[in-house]
């Protein structure tokens, strides 16, 4: 709403301008024509005043009639209607070229910003990822290392890996997680082969028909 205000007040400005000019200009010829009348009042030994006087009717009448205008005074003024139209629509056309680079401008904007957000948002799902689940797989891959040098401490340490996993599952976003397809169908079948081969759960059946049905 501003700007169109603004856009409409510079065009009155504009207009003032080109009025100011053409009344100067009128006013000089004012002028000129006022300084040829005395001329003529001294050449014809009549005063200013007297020659300034009003005219009779019949002078006025024919003076409108030679003041009408032809066919040649016609064409100038509606050519110069048609220039004026020319100029509005000119100065119209320049607003809406301007107002469509903007746009498009700001368009740009939003399209790279909707890029640089989703870039951020599929690094933070890497980051979700390796955290919550490369990371602990290393740890589960030592745990299960250390279980088959130490056979004689499986019994004790199986129970502790199966546990920190049930935990950290309960903490689990599948929502969040199921955004990476690729990865995803991957874990959750890792799982249940864990569960399958070792005869455990390690995650309740609610998560787990909930991870499932995530899978695209």
């Amino acid at each position: 709403m501003n700007e169109m205000a603004n856009d409409n007040f510079q065009y009155i400005s504009q207009l003032m301008a080109t009025l100011t000019t053409e009344f100067r200009s009128n006013r000089q010829e004012t002028d000129k024509i006022e300084l040829l009348l005395k001329r003529v009042a001294k050449q014809s030994s009549i005063s200013y005043e007297k020659l300034g006087e009003e005219v009779s009717q019949d002078t006025l009448e024919k003076y409108n009639k030679l003041s009408e205008p032809n066919e040649i005074d016609t064409l100038i003024n509606e050519n110069y209607d048609l220039l004026y139209q020319i100029e509005q629509q000119r100065y119209i056309h320049n607003k809406i070229s301007s107002l469509v680079q903007s746009i498009a401008e700001h368009f740009v904007s939003i399209k790279n910003f909707v890029k640089e957000q989703k870039f951020m948002r599929d690094q933070d799902l890497d980051n979700f990822i390796y955290e919550n689940f490369e990371s602990q797989a290393v740890i589960m891959d030592a745990h299960l290392g250390n279980l088959k040098m130490k056979k004689n401490n499986s019994g004790e340490n199986l129970p502790k890996v199966i546990l920190k996993l049930q935990q950290m599952f309960k903490e689990v976003d599948w929502n969040l997680l199921a955004m990476d397809e690729q990865r995803y169908p991957s874990i959750v079948n890792q799982i249940q082969k864990l569960d399958e081969e070792f005869k455990i759960k390690l995650l309740e059946e609610k998560s787990l028909s909930l991870a499932k049905s995530l899978i695209k």
